[in-house]
């Protein structure tokens, strides 16, 4: 019994140790995101981020293939602008998005829209186009369909209702400016998700490791003395 109710411990401490250090690690405070149009090749920007710092899932300096997040009707800044990261996704609610999403960026389509970024078909304006469609609720206005963004929708309305992604895959993460609907075009950047830090991965095997060790004490405490025969 004793085991048991050990065993079942770790099961129910094993989420929740994982899940203390989140598979995305983004700095609360604001950092400078620098888009180009002009650098991007498989995107529609080019993003480079500074001040962000160390121990982030985000790096300074690194170029990120960025894309449009809201309607086609604003404009980005071009060159540097002052950002707050959000993800777009929280693994506790997949099919909803991220509902602590700011300035009406809520949205259950971002798991169609990360599902699609890692199953991408057609053009840099293909994917735009696919983006639009799931941020606009249906509608675009700057691009044309083609058979790429048929294909994609159809795949992502199928297969990404509840998406969230694995480790290796990317994760959109919205670089929050005003908000949809306000002057600006907020954008967002492909990250691509990494296993947790060796540090959750030490402490869930140290807290097993005790557990089992409980386990061990308690069983051998419960074994019967050896007979002795008179």
């Amino acid at each position: 019994m004793r085991n048991f109710v050990v065993l079942s411990l770790t099961v129910l401490l094993a989420p929740m140790m994982l899940q203390a250090n989140p598979l995305l690690n983004l700095p609360a405070y604001p950092v400078t995101a620098n888009q180009n149009p002009f650098t991007a090749t498989q995107s529609l920007l080019t993003i480079v981020l500074t001040g962000v710092g160390t121990g982030w899932d985000v790096q300074d300096y690194v170029p990120y293939l960025g894309w449009c997040a809201e309607r086609e009707d604003t404009s980005y800044v071009l060159g540097d602008t002052v950002v707050r990261l959000y993800a777009s996704l929280d693994p506790n609610t997949p099919s909803q998005g991220n509902l602590a999403l700011p300035g009406s960026m809520v949205s259950n389509n971002w798991p169609k829209i990360n599902y699609m970024l890692n199953h991408k078909q057609g053009t840099v304006d293909d994917v735009q186009y696919v983006i639009w469609y799931y941020v606009n609720g249906g509608s675009v206005n700057g691009l044309s369909p083609t058979a790429a963004t048929s294909a994609m929708i159809a795949d992502a309305d199928l297969n990404g209702g509840s998406f969230y992604p694995s480790v290796a895959q990317k994760i959109a993460v919205i670089l929050f400016q005003d908000g949809r609907g306000g002057l600006t075009q907020d954008t967002f950047i492909e990250v691509t998700l990494t296993a947790p830090e060796p540090g959750t991965l030490a402490t869930f095997l140290g807290a097993s490791s005790l557990l089992l060790a409980f386990a061990w004490r308690q069983r051998k405490r419960s074994r019967p003395s050896p007979r002795t025969w008179s």
